[in-house]
């Protein structure tokens, strides 16, 4: 595991359940060949024949798959890589991190999905609707026959390939197309720009939008269109076409004609390619373009731009008017012979005769160019605007993919240049040469006096004013910018990604270099710096400073200076904000993030970065040392009050008064923490969560990108890890050393006192309770186990092939090694173990036991022990049940020892009978005498026998035996009167919380939060059952039950999962003999309810027919694992029923179960059963979203009634801010989406999740 690695191979299996910090994976399926998970990621390959439901979560992929028959799937995550072969599928279901999938159809051949983008292939022969929701995709498609689909986006790539389609409906980042037809061959379409090919005979609307692209055709015949957009490329063949209407970022294309042979369009901009014979009217807008075209003949016109390219030849030609991001062109003229316009950017080559006017205007260019006879103009430029004024000017050339402008003359007043991303004013009388070139910008200007430079373009704006200035060299596609000059005023800079406002007195020499940034600043007296770049702003304010080098696409920053009051900085993914009064030196380097910062005293940063947020605030503190993509954190200081990191895959949120230094490193996560005293840490990386609180501690070591945890410490309180492969929760006092390592997963742990251990990896779970413990050694990608300690109560350990749950109290060493089995089991008393692994379960019940040696793949046992009660053993061809009381070694000698005594028994039986034939009558005369004893003896025993009388231990539901069975003709019941003659207690609400007998904490941290104000009109019980309980913990059952009076205890009923709906039956059916109530509200012992709400809307409601919760409607019936449905037979999928975590009853529906009880079919889930048991009856079935009771909890709302899947310390912290605060969040979180049942459809389309509800 580096993350997680599961290869399973097995022929048939119910049910797999994974839990990991970044994934849950739920598979129900009856036969499957090989599973392969890894993640980290995620990387699952499934192969398998038969597979009812898959369901997968992670930290962004939620996947819910219900089919018949699959083949194979591929699924790989951080993005998402799904490969899926198989042949008959229903319906999918997925959602990640900006995808939702929903696909229903009947055969399916293969689906290849990968995001981070999102790509999916898709080859079938029928499919009816496919409904996909990504972080800018939904695509909605309905039809009878496809064969192929192949989706791509970070951008949107379609290729279709089938015969006939009904309607698509794609909407993505800016992509909405709706497309109705009757037949079509081959559609490709692209996106993060948009290419569409496609490929058909007819075709009746097709209806386009798209960040910016709106296209509506109406046509009759069709042979090609190919649509290319990053900007648009369009290139259509046909034959006959009535209208297209096309609207895109920029682009409005309306063409009305009647014949048309050839038109090509492209734009990241746009590309024209346009020729025909004859042509009304063409009418474009696009992204900055809009081009109306009047003319009579014309036989090409070829445009161009992501920028434009435009090459007309045409003889005669009226009016043609551009406009375009930023590009407005009107000419005017009579003749002209040939016209080429280039920009991505802009070339324009201009050859002509006569020409009046020409107005140009682009996304940061207009150019309007009077003059009476002018030969040529060349233009080159991503959108200009060139406004030249002057008296006499010999040449400009001007470059743009980018901008190249070469300007030589003797005297000029004014320019004004605007291009994407150029907008140039330059005021001035004498100036020798200007060269500017950009698709960033090279500048080099020589001159003596210039008063006043403006310069704006794709990126960058330079107003410059002062006195003297020697020389300006600017070159950016990035910048580059050497100023020498002695006084300058003002800079204000602004470009791609750039800004930068510069006031001072006196600047010696200024060297800026960016795309990235790179600025060497030496001076003496600076005010203020103000910088903006596509990747970086710097707000600074600060008296003195003598060198800034600032170098950034990344970002690397050395400071030296004196005092400073002030800095801003925010840059591609770096927010930083600083307030302070000394300090020394600063050296930042970013694209990752190395910062090594030296200083006495500070009192506030904030740190943002693309992956990395850090909040500080502290009075003093001597040394940072950051570098991230990744992530390393060296921190040396005396005091500091909170830290709060973010970076890509790590959270830290660090609270304490004192720390000595924290060393941080991650893509992996390293982290060396040595300090004194510190109150709570949390944190959170790609795959690790981390929340510690407690006092004091010496250092944590921390390696992950699988994991190694080194914790050496004196007191801890609670450490809870999540990483995409391991999850700890850790609940302790006092413990000494902590060493994990997974890629599987290696744990040594020592210590001397701890609460609960629970782990969580790919094919490993453990969970763990207990008092002292020395020291544990887990190794797994097999499992192997160490285990030496003294007290331990419940440890309950799963791994892939491998389940073990063991039950006892004291145990010295446990050595476990599975993918096989090999046990070593050393201990003293044990009561339960259960152990289940690929062929092998054992069930172990027994008092006390010194050492079981277990091998298996086949199986060898060697069981040496003082007392043992029952072993159940199942493996390949091998079932063995063993009961007896003591045994101390089983092997071959008990056969002859049996041997031996048959004989030795043969010998004495023989000896008896010669004795009896010699002695008659003396043995007539003792048999009778013996008789005589006998009799008097047994009537003796009978008589005190009756005279004591037997009553139930207090609490102890009555021996009426479960619920009698009516005969076949016996009516149903359904009666809202109540019998209160033998009822003696009467209350408003009772609250009926199912546990088990072993679960004394949880019922007593239920007591001291939830249940502690209840009033006197609520009753509650915790409801066990003891049928075949140890004598130990009945005696804690009846202690338990002599202090508070609160057990509900079945003596008929054995405690365990299978029986948990006759649980069900027995104590509603004591509850309808034994109260007198209005409503029942039945919770388990994870779950934590606010009564308080639930009385107040109860005494509104009717207290007749009630059945109140969270109901499902769509779920799947389960064919394997512990919830294994394996008799139900009504329909595919589960009757509408409340989820069992809480759920409220009115008094006549639970009469109604305990009166016809003996008609019921009993499930495995007593919610799935009380669903269907109530599904006949005329019931007021409420479902409300503030009941959060599915199988596993959506978060935390002020808003929810009702809360499942609630740890001890959840309980307790939701009851403090209750008691604190007046609500119950901390801070209200979402987990999962939520929906509102929907009554009016199938109970298959009943629940939609949305956001909005709670």
């Amino acid at each position: 595991m580096s993350g997680i690695t599961a290869d399973v191979r097995y022929h048939c299996r119910r049910q797999v359940s994974l839990q990991t910090s970044a994934f849950t994976a739920d598979v129900r399926y009856h036969c499957i060949c090989q599973v392969s998970l890894q993640t980290s990621g995620i990387t699952a390959y499934v192969r398998y024949h038969c597979r009812r439901q898959v369901s997968l979560q992670t930290s962004a992929i939620t996947a819910d798959v219900r089919y018949h028959c699959r083949r194979q799937l591929s699924l790989q995550t951080s993005g998402i890589t799904a490969y899926v072969r198989y042949h008959c599928r229903r319906q999918v279901s997925l959602q990640t991190s900006g995808i939702t999938a929903d696909v229903r159809y009947h055969c399916r051949r293969q689906v290849s999905l990968q995001t981070s983008a999102f790509t999916a292939d898709v080859r079938f022969h029928c499919r009816r609707q496919v409904s996909l929701q990504t972080s800018s995709i939904t695509a909605d498609v309905r039809s009878h026959c496809r064969r192929q689909v192949s989706l791509h986006t970070s951008g949107f790539t379609a290729d279709v390939r089938y015969h006939c389609r009904r309607q698509v409906s794609l909407q993505t980042s800016g992509f909405t197309a709706d497309v109705r037809y009757h037949c079509r061959r081959q559609v490709s379409l692209q996106t993060s720009a948009f290419t569409a090919y496609v490929r058909y005979h007819c075709r009746r609307q097709v209806s386009l939008h798209m960040s910016g692209i709106t296209a509506d055709v109406s046509y009759h015949c069709r042979r090609q269109v190919s649509l290319h957009m990053s900007g648009i490329t369009a290139d259509v063949r046909y034959h006959c076409i009535c209208q297209v209407s096309l609207q895109t970022s920029g682009i409005t294309a309306d063409v009305s004609l009647h014949c048309r042979r050839q038109p090509s369009l492209q734009t990241s901009a746009i590309t024209a390619d346009v020729r025909y014979h004859c042509i009304c009217q063409v009418s474009l807008q696009t992204s900055g373009i809009t081009a109306y075209v009047r003319y009579h003949c014309r036989r090409q016109v070829s445009l161009q731009t992501s920028g434009i390219t435009a090459d007309v030849s045409l003889h005669c030609r009226r009016q043609v008017s551009l406009h375009m991001s930023g590009i407005t062109a009107d000419v005017r003229y009579h003749c002209i012979c040939q016209v080429s316009l280039q920009t991505s950017g802009i070339t324009a080559d201009v050859r002509y005769h006569c020409r009046r006017q020409v107005s140009l205007q682009t996304s940061a260019f207009t150019a309007y160019v009077r003059y009476h006879c002018r030969r040529q103009v060349s233009l080159h430029m991503s959108g200009i605007t060139a406004d030249v004024s002057y008296h006499c000017r010999r040449q400009v050339s001007l470059h743009m993919s980018g901008i190249t402008a070469d300007v030589r003359y003797h005297c000029i007043c004014q320019v004004s240049l605007q291009t994407s991303g150029i907008t140039a004013d330059v005021r001035y009388h004498c100036r020798r040469q200007p060269s500017l070139q950009t698709s960033a910008i090279t500048a080099d200007v020589r001159y003596h006096c210039i008063c006043q430079v403006s310069l704006q373009t794709s990126g960058i704006t330079a107003y410059v004013r002062y006195h003297c200035r020697r020389q300006v060299s600017l070159q950016t596609s990035g910048i580059t910018a050497d100023v020498s000059l002695h006084c300058r005023r003002q800079v204000s800079l602004h470009m791609s990604g750039i800004t930068a406002d510069v006031r001072y007195h006196c600047i010696c020499q200024v060297s800026l270099q960016t795309s990235g940034i790179t600025a060497d600043v030496s001076y003496h007296c600076r005010r203020q710096l103000s910088l903006q770049t596509s990747a970086i702003t710097a707000d600074v304010r600060y008296h003195c400073r003598r060198q800034v080098s600032l170098q950034t696409s990344g970002i690397t920053a050395d400071v030296r200076y004196h005092c400073r009051r002030q800095v801003s900085l925010q840059t591609s993914g770096i927010t930083a904000d600083v307030r302070y009064h000394c300090r020394r030196q600063v050296s930042l380097q970013t694209s990752g993030i190395t910062a090594d910062v030296r200083y006495h005293c500070r009192c506030q940063p904030s740190l943002q970065t693309s992956g990395f947020t850090a909040d500080v605030r502290y009075h003093c503190r001597r040394q940072v040392s950051l570098q991230t993509s990744g992530l390393t954190a060296d921190v040396r200081y005396h005091c500091i009050r909170q830290v709060s990191l973010q970076t890509s895959g790590i959270t830290a949120d660090v609270r304490y008064h004192c720390r000595r230094q924290v060393s941080l490193q991650t893509s992996g996560f390293t982290a060396d923490v040595r300090f004194h005293c510190r109150r709570q840490v949390s944190l959170q990386t790609s795959g690790i969560t981390a929340d510690v609180r407690y006092p004091c501690r010496r250092q944590v070591s921390l390696q992950t990108s699988a994991i190694t945890a080194d914790v050496r410490f004196h007191c801890r309180r609670q450490v809870s890890l999540e990483t995409s492969a391991f999850t700890a929760d850790v609940s302790l006092h006092c413990r000494r050393q902590v060493s994990l390592q997974t890629s599987s997963i290696t744990a040594d742990v020592r210590s001397h006192c701890r609460r609960q251990v629970s782990l969580h990896t790919s094919g490993f779970t453990a969970d763990v309770r207990y008092h002292c413990r020395r020291q544990v050694s887990l190794q797994t990608s097999g499992f192997t186990a160490d285990v030496s300690h003294h007290c331990r109560r419940q440890p309950s350990l799963q791994t892939s092939g491998f389940t073990a749950d063991v039950r006892y109290h004291c145990r010295r060493q446990v050595s476990l090694q599975t993918s096989g089995i090999t046990a070593d089991v050393s201990l003293h008393c044990r009561r339960q173990v259960s152990l289940q692994t690929s062929g092998f379960t054992a069930d172990v019940r027994y008092h006390c036991r010194r050492q079981p040696s277990l091998q298996t793949s086949g199986l060898t046992a060697d069981v040496r022990s003082h007392c043992r009660r029952q072993v159940s053993l199942q493996t390949s061809g091998i079932t063995a049940d063993v009961r007896y009381p003591c045994r101390r070694q089983h092997n071959k000698t008990v056969f002859w020892f049996t041997v031996t005594t048959l004989c030795q028994l043969k010998v004495s039986t023989m000896n008896l009978v010669r004795l009896l034939c010699r002695h008659k009558t003396a043995l007539v005369i003792g048999s009778v005498c013996c008789f005589a004893v006998v009799l008097l003896f047994l009537a003796k025993c009978t008589s005190e026998t009756l005279k004591q009388t037997h009553a139930d231990p207090p609490g102890l539901a009555p021996r009426a035996g479960p619920p009698h069975l009516h005969h076949r003709d016996a009516p149903l019941k359904l009666s809202s009167s109540t019998d209160n003659s033998r009822r003696d207690t009467s209350v408003f609400l009772v609250v009926l919380i199912t546990t088990g007998p072993k679960y004394t904490e949880r019922r007593s941290i239920i007591r001291s939060t939830w249940l502690v104000k209840r009033d006197p009109d609520v009753l509650a019980m915790f409801v066990v059952g003891i049928n075949g309980l140890a004598s130990e913990d009945m005696l804690n059952l009846n202690t338990e039950q002599a202090r508070h009076k609160d057990l509900l205890l079945l003596p008929d009923l054995k405690d365990s999962y299978e029986n948990l709906t006759l649980k069900l039956i027995h104590m509603y059916t004591w509850l309808d003999q034994n109260v007198d109530f209005k409503f029942v509200l039945k919770a388990d012992d994870d779950t934590f309810a606010r009564l308080d709400l639930i009385k107040e809307e109860l005494k509104s409601k009717e207290a007749s027919r009630l059945y109140w919760g969270f109901f499902s409607g769509r779920g799947r019936v389960k064919s394997a694992g512990k919830w294994r449905e394996g008799s139900w037979e009504l329909c595919d999928y589960y009757l509408p029923y409340a989820l069992g975590g809480g759920y409220i009853l009115s008094a006549d529906l639970v009469r109604y179960i305990r009166l016809n009880s003996g008609y019921f079919k009993v499930w495995q889930s007593e919610d799935v059963s009380l669903g269907a048991w109530l599904a006949p009856v005329d019931v007021k079935r409420t479902h409300d979203p503030r009941f959060d009771t599915e199988y596993k909890s959506r978060g935390c709302n002020n808003k929810y009634l009702v809360t499942h899947k609630q740890s001890l310390e959840d309980m307790l912290e939701k009851h403090q801010t209750l008691q604190r605060d007046g609500r119950l969040c901390k801070e209200e979180v979402k987990l999962r989406l939520s929906y509102i049942y929907d009554w009016s459809v199938p109970p298959s389309q009943c629940c939609q999740r949305k956001d909005g509800i709670p």
